[in-house]
């Protein structure tokens, strides 16, 4: 089962401000001491892309290929179907924590 959730202002906000993996996966159920697997996770790729770009808007390119590789080896798979500012979640402990903590960010819900 999979479910969509639009992601609250304050996740958008984090991650173009300190661009922080951690930090997203952490605020939306990820303990760091559990295996991550970032192919239960999707957005949309215009929309990463988005985040990127304005994460290193003034940043020197050095820093910003570091970035982008980071985002590449362990940021979200790409869903062209994800709507923007949403993330899809196929892993059933993040959904839970996502609606337990989040209950009106729920928006699809698919098998």
């Amino acid at each position: 089962m999979m479910k969509t959730f639009k992601l609250p202002r304050h996740f958008r906000r984090a991650l173009t401000r300190k661009g922080d993996l951690i930090e997203f996966y952490k605020s939306i159920g990820w303990n760091e001491g559990e295996v991550l697997d970032p192919s239960k996770i999707e957005m949309n790729p215009d929309y990463v892309a988005n985040i990127i770009n304005k994460f290193c808007y003034n940043k020197v390119p050095e820093e910003y290929n570091k970035y982008l590789a980071l985002w590449l080896q362990y940021g979200p798979r790409s869903n062209t179907k994800v709507p923007a500012k949403c993330v899809r979640l196929h892993d059933e402990k993040m959904c839970r924590y996502m609606q337990d903590n989040y209950p009106g960010y729920l928006k699809s819900t698919e098998q």
